[in-house]
């Protein structure tokens, strides 16, 4: 929902917008649901949309964000945003990048025939085994302390661009007020019937609704 918003905020500032990049870093630590769904995606792939189509890269493509505290190595990944992005902005190129801690950063430069190797049944049901043994999330604590920071990046043929950096509370936490308020809101026949984003179904301010959202326009 952050990255939603955030990226259909950007496309608003700049509405000849053909290339959406996202990035998200700050983590205080991930659910095991989490942590299989970003061991899927490096092992087969990075998909990225390209002219509105969904297509996938031999490699994970390697990159730089500035969260706020300087830039950051960051790595292609095959999120969610991907599809739905589309949907709310209109924005026929877009890739996904997550900051690069060092686990993720090592998995992304194997080479692409381990990289296959990895994602056999086998080899991943190994790897879920040793998932299973991690927490099952982050701590109370972390989750208190922790923040999570969204950078949007779009520009068009001609030169121009626009970005706009997010800071919200830690994911998980987020996921949780906005899970139950879209829930109120789907309930009381707030929005209509039908397929929607949550930038769709709301409108891209939505995020800025929650405590402790703070939005910067670069």
């Amino acid at each position: 929902m952050p990255s939603d918003c955030l990226a259909a905020h950007v496309a608003k500032r700049l509405p000849s917008a053909t290339h959406l990049r996202i990035s998200i870093g700050g983590f205080g630590g991930f659910s095991r649901g989490t942590a299989r769904t970003m061991v899927e995606g490096i092992a087969w792939g990075t998909r990225v949309r390209r002219d509105g189509r969904i297509v996938e890269l031999p490699s994970p493509p390697r990159g730089s964000a500035d969260f706020g505290r300087g830039a950051r190595r960051t790595v292609g990944l095959g999120w969610g945003d991907v599809s739905s992005a589309w949907y709310s902005t209109r924005v026929p190129n877009i890739a996904v990048y997550f900051e690069a801690f060092p686990a993720m950063a090592a998995a992304a430069g194997l080479p692409s025939d381990l990289r296959r190797i990895i994602a056999g049944p086998t080899v991943q049901r190994l790897i879920n085994r040793g998932i299973d043994r991690l927490p099952p999330g982050p701590s109370e604590t972390a989750r208190a302390t922790a923040r999570s920071t969204f950078l949007a990046e779009a520009w068009d043929g001609t030169g121009k661009s626009a970005a706009s950096r997010m800071e919200t509370p830690e994911g998980y936490t987020l996921t949780v007020l906005t899970a139950l308020e879209i829930a109120r809101r789907v309930a009381s026949g707030a929005v209509p019937a039908g397929f929607h984003t949550p930038v769709t179904a709301f409108g891209p301010d939505f995020v800025m609704g929650f405590p402790n959202v703070v939005r910067t326009d670069l």
